[in-house]
């Protein structure tokens, strides 16, 4: 590990699916199989971290509040047990990724954690995404693998190079005033006995070329709705202030949700069709930002 200095910052992006296939549980298994185009965005949270007292991590979130342990801890215990020295740490957790959210934040700042340890290692142990995405979550070895984009399978821990959207593209996020338990919504998906129906080829296909996706599937999003039914109208709200702008788009939903993901091509940050994209969602969506992808 290299020791980490005064002031030193590390960023923890935020990512969105832009397609999500997910398999059926096995029996005994607490995990579904799942495939997916994972993109991280802009949006990032921000470690400061530096040397800190004794042997242990003093941890102080800022920006949100986060219900439960926090998964910068979960990391820190996982890597004192796979043998990371036993150096003190002091992070000042910055978020500026909306907490459940289904936009990583979470895992990311877990990754973060974990890369920053590893001092540009790429051997260490905690960085393996087979141990970790187990361990710390299904989200967590995309991140750990530092990829702008990637296809995800498997349990999370296959992450393989794929195309993401173009850097000058818009990314416009919206979530509703409510969080969604990611385990509720698996657990919707469980009772309604769906299966896998989503097809992530055509996303990729379509990116591979500079196109924009004629749709984001997610097998999820029914679940959603099943678990959540005031959300259906939260999208059809979403899709008619899209329409009215006359830029081009494609709509879906991120993870397990809440949020929502458009793909705006001609509507990048900081551009006169941000403007008008912007005003479009303020009396829609009670949290949007406007970004775009590069971790």
């Amino acid at each position: 590990m290299t020791e980490p200095g005064a002031g030193q910052i590390w960023r923890a992006p935020a990512k969105v699916n832009l397609g999500l296939r997910v398999g059926r549980r096995a029996a005994g298994s607490p995990y579904h199989p799942l495939d997916s185009l994972m993109v991280a965005l802009d949006l990032a949270d921000e470690l400061a971290v530096e040397p800190g007292p004794g042997e242990g991590l003093l941890l102080v979130v800022e920006g949100a509040a986060i219900p439960g342990p926090n998964l910068v801890e979960r990391a820190w215990r996982w890597y004192r047990e796979l043998g990371g020295p036993a150096t003190g740490l002091r992070v000042v957790l910055h978020k500026r990724i909306p907490v459940a959210a289904g936009l990583g934040g979470g895992s990311s700042d877990a990754a973060a954690l974990l890369r920053g340890l590893a001092g540009g290692r790429t051997d260490a142990p905690w960085l393996d995404g087979s141990r970790a995405g187990p361990a710390l979550g299904m989200d967590v070895p995309f991140f750990l693998s530092g990829r702008p984009a990637a296809r995800v399978g498997g349990f999370g821990e296959r992450v393989a190079p794929a195309p993401g959207p173009p850097a000058a593209w818009g990314v416009l996020l919206a979530r509703p005033a409510l969080a969604v338990s990611t385990a509720r919504v698996f657990a919707a998906y469980d009772a309604a006995g769906l299966g896998p129906s989503a097809s992530v080829d055509p996303v990729a296909a379509a990116l591979a070329t500079g196109r924009l996706p004629e749709a984001l599937p997610n097998d999820l999003e029914s679940a959603l709705y099943a678990a959540h039914p005031e959300l259906s109208g939260f999208r059809e709200r979403l899709n008619a202030a899209l329409a009215a702008t006359g830029l081009r788009y494609v709509l879906g939903l991120s993870g397990s949700g809440p949020t929502f993901v458009a793909l705006v091509p001609e509507a990048p940050p900081g551009s006169a069709a941000a403007a008008v994209l912007e005003a479009a969602m303020a009396p829609v969506a009670p949290w949007f930002r406007l970004t775009r992808c590069g971790a």
